[in-house]
Formats: C-alpha cells, sequence, structure tokens
C-alpha cells in the first residue's frame, strides 16, 4: 500500500509543477475541504454500445476531410493526429506495460477513467470527514471528435465529454461504503470546446454560485497546461482570483489514497507509472501539451492551430 506523502513527478516536471496552487502530497498530506469539485476531461470512447471516460492509454489515428485527404497541421506542417473515438483494443495490462508504453506510435495518454476515479476518492474522503462538498462539476465540454460526429448524425453521440463522466461517478458513490449517498447539486459544462473554456466555466460557475473554495482535478501530463490556463484566466478575469482553487493530479490522489476504494487501479496505475515516461505514449502527448503551453505564454493558443486540447 502507498502511504500518502506519493509524488508522481515526472522528469523536467519539477519547473510546471511547483505553482502555489497546487497540491503537493509530500507537503500536504491530507484532502482539503471544498465546496466544489471540478473535475476535467481527457477524453471519452466509444466501447460496443457504451461511451467510457478513457482509460490511461489512448489510441489515435490520423485526421481525414470529407474528401479522405489526410488534415495538416498548419503550425508542425505534419499530419493533424486525433483522438479515435472507438475504444480500440489495448489489450490487459501486461500487454499495456510491455506493448503500448513501447515504441507505438498510433499511442497517446488518455486518463479520463483516472479522473473520474479521483474524483470519486476525493469526494468519499471529504464525505467520511463530515466536509461533504455542495457542488460538483463535469467541466468537460464538446471537443472536435465529439462535435464532429454529432455533425455527421452519428447515432449515439454524447453530447459532452462531462454527460459520459457523470454516470460512473454517481455509481462508484452508490455502491459505496460511505453512509451518505445522496449527492449534491451536479452540473456538466457541456458548450465549452477547451480546457480553457471548460476550467473558465467552473470557476464563473462556483462563483456565482457564491462558493468559494474549488478543487480541480486533472492527470500529471495535462496538469501544467491546465496551471498555465489558470494563470491566463486570472490575468483576464482577476476577479476569479477570488475563489480559492486547488489542483490535485490524478494519480497522485489514487495512488496516495485510493487503496481500498481502487486496489486494482493503484495496482495498474503503479504498473504503468513506473514504464510511462519512456514510452511513446507520454513523449508524444507531453509534446503536444508543452506546445500548448507555449502558445497560452504567447497569446496564440489555438490562433494558428493547436494540440488536442
Amino acid at each position: 500500500m502507498t502511504e500518502p506523502g506519493f509524488h508522481f513527478t515526472p522528469p523536467g516536471f519539477d519547473k510546471y509543477l511547483s505553482h502555489p496552487n497546487l497540491w503537493n502530497p509530500e507537503v500536504s498530506k491530507a484532502i482539503p475541504p471544498a465546496d466544489v469539485l471540478s473535475v476535467l476531461g481527457r477524453g471519452v470512447e466509444k466501447a460496443g454500445d457504451r461511451w467510457l471516460p478513457t482509460r490511461y492509454v489512448q489510441v489515435t489515428r490520423v485526421l481525414r476531410d470529407e474528401n479522405g485527404a489526410v488534415v495538416i497541421d498548419p503550425k508542425t506542417e505534419r499530419p493533424r493526429i486525433v483522438r479515435t473515438a472507438e475504444r480500440e483494443s489495448c489489450g490487459n495490462t501486461d500487454e499495456l506495460s510491455e506493448k503500448h508504453l513501447g515504441k507505438d506510435k498510433s499511442l497517446v495518454v488518455g486518463g479520463g477513467e483516472a479522473n473520474v476515479q479521483a474524483l470519486t476518492i476525493i469526494y468519499e474522503n471529504l464525505v467520511n470527514k463530515g466536509k461533504k462538498p455542495k457542488l460538483v462539476i463535469f467541466a468537460a465540454g464538446s471537443p472536435f471528435y465529439l462535435t464532429d460526429r454529432i455533425k455527421r448524425g452519428v447515432p449515439g453521440t454524447p453530447e459532452s465529454e462531462g454527460a459520459v463522466m457523470q454516470p460512473p461517478f454517481e455509481a462508484a458513490v452508490s455502491g459505496s461504503h460511505i453512509e451518505d449517498k445522496t449527492l449534491p447539486r451536479r452540473e456538466i459544462i457541456a458548450r465549452s470546446n477547451n480546457t480553457r473554456d471548460d476550467l473558465e466555466n467552473a470557476l464563473i460557475m462556483a462563483a456565482g454560485a457564491g462558493l468559494n473554495k474549488v478543487i480541480v482535478i486533472n492527470t500529471t501530463v495535462a496538469m501544467p497546461r491546465t496551471l498555465a490556463f489558470y494563470d491566463d484566466i486570472i490575468t483576464e478575469k482577476p476577479s476569479l482570483a477570488n475563489t480559492e482553487t486547488i489542483f490535485m493530479t490524478a494519480e497522485n490522489i489514487i495512488l496516495n489514497y485510493g487503496f481500498d476504494l481502487y486496489k486494482r487501479a493503484l495496482e495498474d496505475y503503479g504498473k504503468l507509472l513506473g514504464k510511462l515516461t519512456d514510452s511513446h505514449a507520454w513523449q508524444s502527448t507531453w509534446e503536444s501539451e508543452e506546445s500548448g503551453i507555449r502558445d497560452i505564454r504567447a497569446g496564440t493558443y489555438g490562433k494558428v492551430g493547436k494540440g488536442m486540447y
């Protein structure tokens, strides 16, 4: 069992993860109470007839236009790579560790499932302490791969990633051992199309409800860009800085507090994280994330082509 205090910091991330609003389990081991829990999206996948949050490793494909031609990203001058909507087989945990954390260039880091698991762990932890949050926000809108399916009239396409993330959270709480299973207010931010909009709308919603302390959950690989967005948002709208916002990485929550609730998840992530940062899946995802951070700081994000988020 991993005791509280474990801190997953990938090589080279120190300069990005020293943000004053980022929770560090090595410094403060307890999960802080909050009025609002806001979970960001990391994609959803179609598995048979069901839509589910993405697994930790996700398959990608080359984007093609309506004529079948490869779409070139104007920024990189390379084929535009997008995450698939279909949950393609990645095998079992051992295969993920050996094959999919190797040099397979079709793979990237997802983590939607990890975000929902971390949300559930935080929520149950606070309820058990008598600090039940008043609002849970699924701040995960409709990125390209969903809006494209909606425009093409593909049946059964969810209107947002948040609509897919909410049911697993509710089911997990319903099946948990906590005494108070009555859920607080839940909201989905459905109309956003990138992480910045998701985060900004969540903070506006919390402030509008008079709730002053928010925990934001995202995966480690996406957290530096999330923090860069936060700095950009409060520079543009300083009043949102009045809401105390704490950012927590899903992996650290799972590995520090998830043993009793998610033993298998802990074992799976423990295996994955040991090899993850050397994999092509991690490196290609981080390349896109780091490019996004540079664009945010330059004020060009989304203006001359961008990453997948």
